[in-house]
Formats: C-alpha cells, sequence, structure tokens
C-alpha cells in the first residue's frame, strides 16, 4: 500500500480498491439523503457498519476500527443504559447519544475524502462536474487545511507537554480556562499563518486565473466505480427498506 505523509499525517493513496473522487462525493451526498430519512438505530448502525467496510477497502482501516468502535459506544449509552438505569439524565444522554450517531456517517466520509483524495484529484474532480470556481477553491483549501491542524494540535501539546502543562480532558476540568487559553491561543496564531500559507501555494499554482486547468490526474470512472455506485445503491436501499 502506497501512502504519502503530510508531517504527521498518512495520506493513503491505495488500498484495496481505488475510486474516482466524484464517486465518493456522490456517496457523501447519498448518505446526507439517508440518514436524515431514517429513525431506527438498527437502520443506522447497518449503513455505519457499511461505511466502516468502505473505509478498511480504501485502506483507512485504523479510523475504521475507532469509529467502529466509536459508534458501538454510542449506541450503547441510546439503546441499552436506559434499560439499565431509569433516570431522566440518563435518558437525556442518551438523546444526545442518538444525535451524536447521525452525524457518525458525515465525520467517515470527511475523513475518507481527506485520508484517500489528493487536492488535486478533488480539484479536477469539482471542475469535471461544473462546480463554480467560487465554491472549489475554498473547499479545496478547507480539505489540506483540517489535516494541517490535527497536525498543529499534536505538536501544541508536546510543547505544552515540555513545560509541564498537560492539555488533556482532566487539565481541562481542574483549570478550563487556563487550558482553552493555552491551547486556543498559539493555534489560533499557526491557523493564520497555515491560511497565509496555504493561500500563497494556490496563488503559485495560479489557481485563481481564468484558464481551463489541466489535471495530471486522467479522471474517468472504471468498472470498480460502477461496482461502488450499485453497492451504495443497494446498502441504501436496504437501509430504508428496513428502517
Amino acid at each position: 500500500m502506497d501512502n504519502v505523509m503530510i508531517g504527521n499525517f498518512q495520506r493513503q493513496k491505495s488500498g484495496w480498491i481505488t475510486l474516482d473522487p466524484r464517486i465518493k462525493l456522490f456517496h457523501v451526498v447519498v448518505t446526507g439523503i439517508i440518514f436524515f430519512n431514517i429513525e431506527s438505530w438498527k437502520s443506522m448502525f447497518g449503513y455505519i457498519l457499511s461505511m466502516v467496510l468502505v473505509m478498511m477497502a480504501l485502506g483507512v482501516i485504523g479510523p475504521a476500527i475507532k469509529y467502529m468502535a466509536l459508534s458501538l459506544g454510542l449506541l450503547f449509552c441510546y439503546v441499552i443504559l436506559p434499560n439499565i438505569i431509569d433516570s431522566q439524565v440518563i435518558g437525556s444522554i442518551g438523546t444526545l447519544m442518538f444525535i451524536l450517531v447521525r452525524f457518525m456517517p458525515f465525520c467517515m466520509m470527511g475523513t475518507i475524502i481527506i485520508r484517500t483524495v489528493d487536492v488535486t484529484e478533488l480539484i479536477g474532480a469539482l471542475n469535471k462536474l461544473r462546480f463554480p470556481r467560487v465554491l472549489i477553491v475554498p473547499f479545496a483549501v478547507t480539505v489540506r487545511f483540517i489535516p494541517t491542524i490535527f497536525i498543529e494540535l499534536k505538536i501544541i501539546r508536546d510543547s505544552m507537554a515540555i513545560r509541564n502543562i498537560q492539555l488533556s480532558f482532566y487539565g481541562f476540568i481542574r483549570k478550563p480556562f487556563r487550558t482553552i487559553e493555552y491551547l486556543l491561543v498559539p493555534l489560533l496564531s499557526r491557523s493564520g499563518k497555515i491560511a497565509e500559507e496555504l493561500a500563497a501555494s494556490a496563488m503559485t499554482r495560479a489557481i485563481d486565473y481564468p484558464c481551463k486547468k489541466t489535471n495530471l490526474n486522467k479522471l474517468y470512472l472504471r468498472f470498480i466505480d460502477y461496482v461502488y455506485i450499485l453497492y451504495i445503491i443497494i446498502t441504501g436501499g436496504m437501509v430504508i427498506i428496513w428502517d
């Protein structure tokens, strides 16, 4: 499996299957339509399980396992915990967990796009879909910006650990304002610089020049893409029927 390292962030260039970026964007739209039209927790879990299999096939195995464990934990709090402990507080927590489960597939699709789609491929896919340039550029910069922020957060935590300042949940409970200050101030400072660097990089590539852009990566639908579309339709249909 070929990987590309961006700082400490690892982008999977290939897994067991490789898909056209447009198919992944299509999956995002289908996920939104399906998940806001189903009510049963069994249907939600079934769809999340189908997406976990997709993530593993694309080579995003670590996050897939984490999402699966998190989904099980949230559904446990929603389905089983209120039956064990009869309390209004537990019921409210269960409802909150159910709401979080609804957003889980979107987080999973975001992880898939960030981990498996190169920004150049994403721009080429959006151009082929005739998206306006005013939407393509911010979206592409956002996709590149998100993993960079996670890298910066790790660097900030390591720097604070050297100064014996623990940016953890326990530290937030003990001293919330100090923890927020030590985390947000350097993060906001770095975010401004990162945004400038990304904008300079985009300008260097003439992203705002009004001409037809070329792409080294030829985008075309292959047999596996059509199979994946069929998989999306079948799993989506089964979830709706099951619901």
